[in-house]
């Protein structure tokens, strides 16, 4: 799928995401603040079904649609309670203390947890302790060596479905950490995938291709994808692809085998939906799914056609279990939904690939949001240099680290999620000043903190296709720009593109471009799910409506290092300074101090050779005569004279206390 293809795909996944509170409202009960099992029958209305609250749960924790303005968000607490200290852990007539319920009213506790901003009780937290308890004894209960390692109901043999809800909440717990446990899941879930290919490939009426794709996720979530052997990645490979090709021409899949029995409703199976948002997840199959986007794509086409209008613009879907329900399930309808969020996560990835491949740029995916750990270091190789914000001297790195940088991060999750940055959280920057002050390596230290991919974009890329096409480029490439997220983005030298309309030296073209770039810049800004830079040495020339608050966030000045930021990278000169006694002269100081980075790095071979003082001031003045900021530019004044008159620029966003902490 090419990136239009993909973006269609993705608009039809939120045209459907819109409806995901407003349709699981119809199944949310305010006495109890959970969820019931079906929407049609009176009767059923008055049941509070554990479960299928627990999916329910999990899907809108997961796309960040519990807390806020939801009847269920102020009811957390109270449903955390209800859901872990259920008597016995049953439900729907299963028996006492079963797998199959403990996991998914543990999950949903650890969603609620994660949800809720009040500490859990004593009483909860052994609770918790009680279940995770069973559910490691409930892989270990078999007592042949053969079905060791994995999960199952009463009178019913072990399943890979059981098999990996099972160890997914233990590691959500990070419980799943005893290596003989995991060697024996590892063990038990590898002859199931073999076992699956193998009906597989004979054609066998019992072959099982959602029972095959649980297999395969309970093994990976064994293994050390690092340490697999190629045939080991090579069935992996195969498996996937086994389960795509099993797959209808209507976009669903065949029945699963029956899982267990419900006394009070018949036989379960395996809900393709359920499967695939599981499936989603694993970062480890990104590469194999990507390759699968037709098939997805006919999944998500499949739920058009299978969808219950419940009113109110809301959707349903049934999962075709049980006939004698009429009408659509709550929990077969959340995980429809939660399928559709986890499809456009990999969709995102689809996208980035897209774009860096469009422009040619190498590519590195974005690193977990986790990864921006408290207390690392912003820019640690960055000398730092003073900006002048409504005249007072500050530190840069600290300016762009807390009043830009830092709430991102503090925001990184929510992106990776899929939301947007909330409003008051900047996202866009220019970055101003003469050449050579490393405007270009700031922008690489902030991606390499946020662990973002950077693109860097230059003039060359509108022009490729011939100054006959730059407006269309222009247009496809901005809009690749607002489709994307956890990448930083930065223009460098786009001048000519948001040149002020009104000068005399703004050509036909700079104008036309200044105008279309508006909305692009607006839409970027509403999307807010990148960090976007425009590097320029000349503010001054940019289109009002362009740098005004609103487009941009942050306006900084990016100067030369500070002499101190430079004496500790360079010791050496520092040391020859001092042996010179030049440091106390503050016409040597004031010169140094207007050095770029590359100029101050000529110093230690130059000063080495020097003799005595007077040789190493002349060796000084000499480079400093070269220096960038005492060169003339276009308006024949120095970059010195410039710099000072561009400080009325600097401008940092309003911040609300706290933000990024």
């Amino acid at each position: 799928m090419d990136f239009a293809e993909i973006e269609n795909l993705r608009r039809e996944l939120r045209a459907f995401s819109e409806a995901h509170v407003v349709s699981l409202m119809h199944y949310y009960d305010e006495v109890t603040g959970g969820f019931r099992h079906t929407y049609a029958s009176e009767v059923t209305k008055k049941d509070f079904s554990k479960t299928s609250t627990g999916t329910c749960v999990l899907s809108l924790v997961a796309t960040d649609r519990w807390n806020g303005p939801y009847p269920w968000a102020p009811h957390t607490d109270r449903l955390l309670s209800a859901m872990a200290t259920v008597e016995g852990w049953k439900s729907a007539g299963l028996p006492k203390e079963n797998p199959f319920t403990v996991s998914f009213l543990l999950e949903a506790v650890a969603g609620l947890r994660e949800a809720s901003k009040s500490s859990v009780s004593p009483e909860i937290e052994a609770r918790v302790e009680e279940g995770l308890g069973f559910l490691i004894k409930s892989l270990r209960r078999r007592k042949a060596p053969a079905v060791f390692g994995a999960a199952s109901i009463k009178d019913y043999p072990p399943s890979a479905f059981l098999t990996q809800l099972v160890v997914r909440v233990l590691k959500r717990y990070k419980r799943f950490n005893d290596p003989v446990l995991i060697t024996s899941v590892r063990k038990w879930s590898w002859v199931e995938i073999e076992h699956g290919l193998a009906l597989s490939f004979s054609t066998s009426k019992t072959a099982d291709s959602l029972s095959l794709a649980y297999a395969l996720m309970t093994f990976l979530s064994c293994a050390d994808s690092s340490e697999l052997t190629p045939d080991e990645g090579l069935l992996i490979e195969t498996a996937l692809n086994r389960v795509f090709e099993a797959q209808l021409p209507d976009g669903s899949w065949p029945r699963s085998k029956p899982l267990f029995h419900y006394p009070k409703f018949g036989n379960a199976y395996c809900f393709e939906y359920e499967m695939l948002t599981q499936l989603l997840q694993y970062a480890e199959l990104t590469e194999h799914l990507l390759r699968h986007l037709p098939e997805l794509s006919a999944a998500t086409r499949r739920l058009r056609e299978s969808a219950f209008n419940l009113g109110e613009n809301g959707f349903g879907w049934a999962s075709g279990h049980h006939p004698q329900l009429r009408g659509p399930e709550s929990w077969s309808t959340a995980s429809v939904y939660h399928f559709l969020h986890e499809l456009d996560r990999v969709l995102a990835e689809a996208v980035r690939r897209e774009v860096f491949k469009y422009v040619g740029a190498e590519y590195l995916p974005p690193g977990k949001s986790t990864e921006i750990e408290a207390g690392k270091p912003f820019a640690p190789t960055f000398l730092d240099s003073i900006v002048q914000v409504q005249s007072q001297p500050k530190s840069l790195r600290d300016t762009i680290f807390h009043d830009f940088i830092r709430p991102v991060a503090a925001n990184a999750l929510h992106v990776e999620r899929g939301r947007d940055l909330p409003r008051i959280v900047p996202m866009s920057a220019i970055f101003f000043g003469p050449p050579g002050t490393a405007k270009t390596q700031l922008a690489k230290q902030i991606a390499e903190y946020m662990s973002w991919p950077l693109l860097s974009l230059d003039p060359s890329h509108l022009v490729r296709r011939g100054l006959d096409q730059i407006q269309a480029e222009a247009n496809m490439l901005f809009s690749m720009l607002a489709s994307l997220e956890r990448v930083v983005v930065l223009l460098d030298e786009f001048d000519e593109l948001v040149r002020e309309r009104t000068s005399h030296e703004s050509e036909t073209i700079s104008r036309f471009l200044t105008t279309a770039m508006l909305p692009k810049l607006a839409l970027i800004n509403e999307r807010r799910r990148i960090i976007f830079i425009i590097a320029t040495n000349h503010i001054e020339s940019f289109d009002f409506a362009i740098r005004r608050p609103g487009r941009f966030d942050l306006v900084v000045q990016i100067m030369p290092p500070t002499l101190e930021a430079k004496l500790n990278k360079w010791p050496r000169v520092n040391e020859k300074l001092e042996q010179l006694n030049l440091l106390q002269d503050s016409d040597i100081g004031k010169q140094l101090a207007e050095f770029t980075f590359a100029e101050f790095a000529e110093l230690p071979a130059r000063l080495g050779a020097a003799e005595n003082s007077h040789h190493a001031k002349g060796i000084i003045e000499a480079l400093f005569k070269g220096c960038t900021l005492q060169q003339k530019n276009r308006d024949e004044t120095t970059w010195a004279a410039q710099c000072q008159e561009q400080t009325t620029y600097n401008r940092v966003p309003f911040t609300i206390e706290g933000v990024g902490q």
